[in-house]
C-alpha cells in the first residue's frame, strides 16, 4: 500500500477495482429489470393496474440506482484505485492538496440522504482550520472495517503532525 517517490514515503487508502466493479454490475442489472418493466408497459404486455406499479418502480429504480451505478463505473475504470494519498507534507485529494498543518481534525461522516433524497456514501471529512470541510467520498468501496482502519490511521497521522500542547496548570 506504499511506495516511495522521491524519497517520501506516499501512503494510499486504496480500495478494490472488483469491489467496484460487481457492485457496478449488479446496479447495472436492476437497471436493465427497470428499463424491462417499462418495454413491458409499452408493449401492452401490462394491465392497467400493472402499468401504474411497473412506471412506479421503473422511475425509482432508475432514479435511486442510478447514479450508483456511474459511481461505480467510474471508480472501476480509475487508475489507480486509489481514494486518499498522503506523505509527511500533503494530504492528496484527487487534485487538491491540503497541507497537514491547515487540518484541524479528521472524522468519518455517515450515510444521509441529499436534498433529492439520493443516498450518499460515508465520507471522510477533514475540518480545516479556517473552518472550511473538505469531504472525501469512499463511494461505498471500502468495508466498515477497511473505513475504520483508514480513519484511525489518518486520525494517528494527524496526531503525529500536530502533538498538543500540554496544558499546565499553576499550583501557587
Amino acid at each position: 500500500m506504499d511506495s516511495t517517490t522521491s524519497d517520501q514515503l506516499i501512503h494510499h487508502i486504496r480500495y478494490r477495482r472488483f469491489t467496484a466493479l460487481w457492485k457496478g454490475t449488479l446496479c447495472l442489472l436492476f437497471i436493465i429489470l427497470c428499463i424491462l418493466l417499462l418495454w413491458f408497459i409499452y408493449d401492452g404486455l401490462s394491465g392497467k393496474l400493472e402499468t401504474l406499479y411497473y412506471s412506479i418502480a421503473a422511475v425509482l429504480g432508475i432514479w435511486f440506482i442510478g447514479p450508483l451505478c456511474l459511481m461505480f463505473g467510474a471508480r472501476f475504470i480509475k487508475q489507480p484505485p486509489v481514494l486518499l494519498s498522503w506523505n509527511d507534507e500533503v494530504i492528496l485529494c484527487g487534485s487538491r492538496k491540503i497541507r497537514w498543518e491547515q487540518i484541524r481534525k479528521i472524522e468519518l461522516s455517515t450515510y444521509h440522504f441529499s436534498k433529492w433524497i439520493l443516498s450518499s456514501s460515508p465520507m471522510i471529512v477533514l475540518f480545516l482550520n479556517d473552518g472550511t470541510r473538505h469531504h472525501i467520498a469512499t463511494d461505498h468501496l471500502l468495508s466498515k472495517k477497511e473505513r475504520d482502519n483508514a480513519i484511525n490511521l489518518l486520525q494517528q497521522t494527524l496526531r503525529d503532525k500536530h502533538p498538543r500542547e500540554e496544558k499546565y496548570t499553576s499550583s501557587v
